[in-house]
């Protein structure tokens, strides 16, 4: 093929591309039994306006490509649709084509093109009303409303397990059916009497929208990728792909990120364009690439590819540059993505919803666990963990807690399963004023402590106690002053987070011994009868806090009876 040829076919898409809306939004992938209505159902006559009260319905056009114009007036909210008998055209079977238990769920793509954001929903009724006075049978099932800014588009669902608004549904003739109108969440019944299908368009005045039933999506993939600190000066690949296309004939992408974090080391197209439109069958005019910045444009020759599932536009390899002292994270974002089919003699754009992906770098971390007790006296363990820890060799750390609640316990402090087996050196300092400190250093030859996992368990005793579950005893575990090192005493950046303790009391535990027994019914019985100011008034006995022991108290532990820490 001539250049001048090639360069004529550039153009031509190219000029295509440039008006092409996208948004990011996370992926819906189309899967088995989904329905989705087709351009030759959406533009039969009897799909049109049905409500509401001053909106109207101006234009319906077949666009070249997927889709079908809406034009409407009016706005409020607008409902168009193809009411009973719906056509065989819309997927449905069986009487009045209205069987759709083939599916699990109604899906539509929709693009505002209008100059409004606008609120878009899918609808349907179930239930013939038979007979036609009864009107019983019918309940109205609709989507969450999704809003779409100007040239933003979206993949909108209504899932047939779970409704977003159900209407006329709480006189339904099944008992077990009926539900507040307007309310959601529920399983959409009758679906092999389908007498209504559509959408709804909700705004300030006018609307346009298009509609499509193909479900075209270009996401990052993977579309979460985690690393920790240890990872740093490795690589990772992910992918450009796009699912559900028809026809393409040309892309322009262009992905950024935060070029401090991550450094993009090669791009590769081959292999997948080959496998897209065939070898040397395509070309790419355009390929740019800066920190943070990688953009590609590329064409077919005199072909164009359609697929259902998914394909790989291109891998793009990423170097882990960094972490810090705090977790990082960017966005590997589509700032521009445009799609183009091989429509004579100017292409169409493809309407896609464009899914971002993440990276995220983990950072190090001491943390100090949560801890419960339920009972006076208890003792128990809080864990004090690193996360994502690289070449340790020494920590200190200082743990402040509330005297008035607990009390450090011997053996205070204890090495972690993270430092079994290695040799440590350890300086430790208690003091009862409310704070642990303690410092361990790994002696050689001992290796270097990576990853995640608990270094030190510090154990305390529960010194105040409740009985009743409105009382709140909790208090921060706070970490302050940790140091963690390597072998060279470099500092390792990390931050810390603090742990907790809290009070959940034993109902009925009056004894705080850890179970509720004949003990604790015995301490309720010898104040039986009592108020403040008896001689047998004992305050704990009065469990339901009401200022006089009775059956409700002994009632009250004995639903707990036999219940332990």
């Amino acid at each position: 093929m001539s250049s001048k040829v090639v360069v004529t076919i550039f153009l031509l898409v190219f000029f295509a591309l440039s008006s092409i809306a996208m948004i990011p939004m996370s992926p819906v992938k189309a899967l088995g039994g989904t329905l989705t209505l087709s351009d030759a159902e959406l533009i039969l006559p009897e799909f049109a306006w049905e409500f509401d009260t001053g909106s109207s319905l101006t234009g319906k056009t077949d666009v070249p490509g997927p889709g079908v114009r809406f034009d409407l007036a009016g706005l409020g909210k607008a409902g168009v649709g193809d009411n009973f008998p719906v056509n065989a055209l819309a997927g449905g079977t069986g009487t009045h084509n209205g069987d759709f238990t083939a599916y699990s769920k109604y899906s539509m793509l929709f693009v505002n093109l209008g100059s409004d954001p606008v609120s878009v929903a899918l609808f349907m009724n179930t239930g013939w009303t038979d007979p036609p006075q009864d009107g019983t049978y019918d309940t109205f099932w609709s989507s969450n409303w999704v809003y779409l800014g100007v040239g933003q588009c979206a993949i909108v669902t209504l899932n047939f397990s779970s409704c977003g608004e159900a209407w006329n549904i709480a006189d339904d003739p099944v008992p077990e059916w009926r539900h507040p109108s307007g309310s959601g969440g529920w399983l959409v019944r009758r679906l092999d009497q389908v007498s209504n299908i559509g959408f709804m368009v909700m705004g300030g005045s006018s609307a346009s929208v298009l509609v499509s039933g193909t479900l075209t999506q270009l996401y990052i993939d993977p579309p979460v990728v985690n690393k920790t600190p240890g990872d740093v000066c490795t690589t990772f690949d992910v992918t450009a792909t796009l699912e559900n296309f028809a026809n393409l004939a040309g892309f322009d992408i262009k992905v950024t990120w935060d070029g401090t974090m991550i450094t993009c080391t090669g791009v590769g197209y081959i292999t997948y364009l080959n496998a897209l439109w065939g070898a040397g069958m395509w070309s790419v005019p355009i390929e740019e690439s800066s920190v943070g910045s990688y953009r590609i444009v590329a064409v077919a020759l005199a072909t164009s590819a359609s697929n259902l599932g998914a394909s790989v536009l291109f891998k793009m390899t990423f170097h882990v540059d960094r972490s810090c002292n705090f977790p990082l994270s960017t966005p590997i974002h589509f700032d521009v993505a445009k799609l183009s089919d091989n429509a004579q003699p100017v292409p169409n754009p493809i309407y896609a919803v464009v899914t971002d992906g993440m990276y995220y770098m983990s950072a190090p971390s001491l943390q100090a666990s949560r801890s419960i007790a339920k009972n006076l006296g208890k003792i128990f363990t809080t864990n004090i963990t690193v996360h994502d820890v690289v070449n340790l060799y020494d920590f200190e750390f200082w743990l402040y807690y509330n005297t008035s609640l607990l009390d450090i316990w011997n053996p205070y402090v204890q090495l972690g399963p993270l430092l079994s087996g290695a040799n440590i050196y350890i300086n430790e300092w208690n003091d009862l004023s409310g704070y642990v400190h303690f410092a361990a250093k790994l002696t050689s030859p001992a290796p270097p402590v990576n990853g995640t996992g608990t270094i030190a368990i510090v154990t305390f005793k529960v010194t105040a106690a409740s009985i009743w579950p409105d009382v709140d005893l909790q208090c921060t575990l706070d970490l302050n002053n940790t140091k963690l090192k390597t072998d060279g005493g470099i500092e390792i950046l990390h931050y810390e987070v603090d742990g907790s303790y809290s009070y959940m009391p034993l109902i009925g535990d009056l004894t705080s011994d850890g179970t509720v027994d004949l003990d604790d019914l015995y301490v309720i019985s010898a104040a039986f009868g009592s108020k403040p100011g008896d001689l047998n008034w004992n305050r704990i006995a009065d469990l339901t806090r009401d200022n006089v022991v009775n059956v409700l108290d002994l009632r009250t532990a004995a639903r707990h009876y036999g219940e332990d820490c």
